[in-house]
C-alpha cells in the first residue's frame, strides 16, 4: 500500500483543482460548456490539439478570461500527451488536483462538491488516485451506475472514463503519467490499472454529475427494435483494439475479469460494426491491424 509519508494529505478543494479539458475541434456550444465549470474550480487548463483556424479563433476568444491557460499544441499529440501537459501546468501553479473533462462534456452545477463529498466519505483517503464521475448517458438516456442514491455516496471501480475524473497529482507524481504511446483509446483504462498495481484506489461517485455522449453510439434499426453500436471510426477501431491488446498482455493474470469482460465487449461491438454498420471493410481491415500492432508492440500515433 502506498503510504503518505508523513504528509498529511491534502484532500480536494476548489481552491486547488483545476479543470483541463483537451480539445480537438471543439463545436460552438463548447464555451458554455466551459463557463459551467469555471465557477466550480481554481483554474481551467484548455489543451488544444491542433484545432482547425476556426475552431482556435474561438477558442482564443473563450480563454481570454484570467483564470484560464490555454495551449496550442502545432500538431495532434493525442490525448495523453495533452492530459500530461494540462496535469503539468496544473502543478507548475501549486494546484493539487486535476478534473479532467471532455470537450463535449456538460457539467452539473454541483459536479465537484458531489466529488469532494465522494472524497470526504472515502476511509482511505492517501489511496486514492482517481474519483470518476458517474455520467448520464444522452445519447442512450441511461446512466452509468443505476443505484445512484445508494450509500456510502461512493463506490470502487477498476476503472473511470477520463471526462469528470477527479486526479491527484501526488499520485500522478508518483507513479507516472498517461501512457503517450496509446495516443487515444483506453488512455484512462491504463492509467487507473496502473494505479491500481501500485496500491491506490480509484472511486466513482454514485451520484450523476456529468452528461456526456459515449463514442459515436447510434441506434440502428433491427426487426422494429432499435441496436445500438460504437459508430467508431476505422482508425478509432484500430486504437481500441491495439491498446485492448496491449492491457490483456499486461494485465491478463491480476485483472482478469476486467479483461475478460472487456474483451466481450470489444468483440460484441466488432460483429455489431461488420454487420451494420457503414465502410466495414476499412474497419475490418483496422481492426486486423490493430491486433497485429498491439501483439508486436508498435504503439503510437498511427502514420497518415
Amino acid at each position: 500500500m502506498p503510504g503518505n509519508g508523513g504528509r498529511r494529505v491534502i484532500g480536494p478543494a476548489k481552491e486547488n483543482i483545476c479543470a483541463v479539458v483537451v480539445t480537438f475541434n471543439p463545436d460552438p456550444g463548447f464555451p458554455e460548456r466551459m463557463a459551467g465549470i469555471a465557477g466550480q474550480v481554481s483554474r481551467i487548463v484548455v489543451v488544444d490539439n491542433c484545432s482547425a483556424p476556426r475552431a482556435r479563433d474561438m477558442l482564443n476568444a473563450t480563454c481570454v478570461r484570467p483564470d484560464v491557460d490555454l495551449i496550442l499544441n502545432d500538431e495532434n499529440l493525442g490525448v495523453a500527451a495533452a492530459l500530461n501537459q494540462g496535469v503539468r501546468r496544473a502543478g507548475e501553479r501549486s494546484l493539487r488536483w486535476v478534473l479532467a473533462l471532455d470537450q463535449d462534456s456538460t457539467a452539473e452545477g454541483f459536479l465537484v462538491e458531489t466529488l469532494i463529498d465522494a472524497f470526504n466519505h472515502y476511509p482511505g483517503k492517501e489511496r486514492i488516485a482517481v474519483i470518476g464521475s458517474n455520467y448520464f448517458d444522452e445519447k442512450r438516456g441511461k446512466r452509468f451506475i443505476k443505484n445512484d442514491r445508494a450509500d456510502p455516496p461512493w463506490i470502487e471501480q477498476t476503472t473511470a472514463i477520463t471526462s469528470g475524473s477527479l486526479l491527484s497529482i501526488s499520485a500522478f507524481e508518483r507513479f507516472g503519467p498517461f501512457r503517450e504511446d496509446f495516443f487515444i483509446d483506453h488512455v484512462d483504462d491504463e492509467y487507473c490499472l496502473r494505479a491500481l498495481s501500485k496500491g491506490f484506489k480509484v472511486i466513482l461517485c454514485r451520484r450523476p454529475v456529468i452528461r456526456h455522449p459515449i463514442g459515436a453510439a447510434m441506434a440502428i434499426p433491427l426487426f422494429g427494435k432499435p441496436v445500438w453500436t460504437s459508430g467508431h471510426s476505422g482508425i478509432r477501431r484500430y486504437y481500441m483494439i491495439r491498446n485492448f491488446v496491449v492491457l490483456a498482455r499486461e494485465y491478463l493474470f491480476t485483472r482478469p475479469g476486467w479483461i475478460l469482460s472487456r474483451a466481450y465487449r470489444h468483440a460484441a461491438f466488432a460483429v455489431l460494426a461488420l454487420l451494420l454498420e457503414p465502410s466495414r471493410g476499412e474497419k475490418l481491415r483496422m481492426m486486423v491491424r490493430g491486433m497485429r500492432d498491439g501483439l508486436a508492440g508498435r504503439m503510437g500515433r498511427l502514420p497518415a
